[in-house]
């Protein structure tokens, strides 16, 4: 992966990272953060799935003003990456360039 695309993606995965153990544990007993990355041909997928309370309504992530967010927003669109957000017992964030 040429460095103008890893130094992005492993920000947004530190944020995604961060995101988890701060918001998502506040009630769970037992924790679980999974991470995937994987490349098919040209496409690499970054995917940070944790057990923890998810989102209210996960669809207005892009209108969040958190710096985390903004950030996540702004280092996607440089590396040309999709980006979304979903429910699924617990967050998951799918981040594919």
């Amino acid at each position: 992966m040429p460095i103008e695309k890893a130094i992005p993606c492993a920000m947004i995965f530190n944020e995604l990272l961060n995101n988890s153990l701060i918001h998502a544990f506040k009630e769970s007993k037992d924790p679980n953060i999974e991470i995937h990355f994987s490349k098919n041909v040209s496409i690499y997928k970054l995917a940070v799935k944790d057990n923890g309370t998810g989102m209210a309504i996960p669809e207005n992530w892009k209108n969040s003003n958190t710096i985390g967010f903004t950030l996540i927003q702004i280092l996607s669109r440089q590396i040309h990456a999709n980006f979304e957000i979903f429910n699924d017992r617990g967050l998951v964030a799918v981040l594919e360039f």
